[in-house]
């Protein structure tokens, strides 16, 4: 897909990092104006390098997923996320056996992994994920 091709679904990205902020708040946070803001969600304009920093350190976005929609794993867990989902499940489910817990945990795993890459509280994550 041509950079050009690419702009809009950045932009479909970026809303979501922005999640219910107004663009406004948003602007705020990054150093930015709300006009330009609005310029990178609809794919009118690509932000620079130093943006994408501030917007990393702000927002804890994985540029490669805001880039690409890829999230770029280095084929290892997470091992401070992978023990608050364990930790959670022996908490709540100590009557589930091995395979259901192997089950939950990984769609959990995967769970918070999305909401960190979004900036999105763990919590908030999994209430979603329990509503679906």
């Amino acid at each position: 897909m041509s950079a050009e091709a690419e702009k809009p679904a950045f932009g479909h990205r970026l809303r979501q990092v922005r999640g219910p902020r107004t663009q406004a708040v948003f602007a705020a946070l990054l150093g930015i104006d709300p006009k330009t803001l609005g310029l990178y969600e609809r794919g009118e304009r690509w932000p620079d390098m130093a943006l994408l920093i501030r917007l990393k350190a702000i927002a804890a976005v994985d540029l490669n997923w805001l880039a690409t929609g890829i999230h770029e794993t280095s084929g290892q867990l997470d091992s401070a996320i992978l023990l608050a989902v364990v930790e959670a499940i022996e908490q709540e489910t100590p009557e589930i056996n091995p395979q259901a817990k192997a089950k939950l945990i990984s769609r959990l795993y995967s769970d918070r992994i999305k909401a960190h890459s979004l900036g999105i509280e763990a919590d908030s994550a999994r209430k979603r994920s329990d509503a679906s």
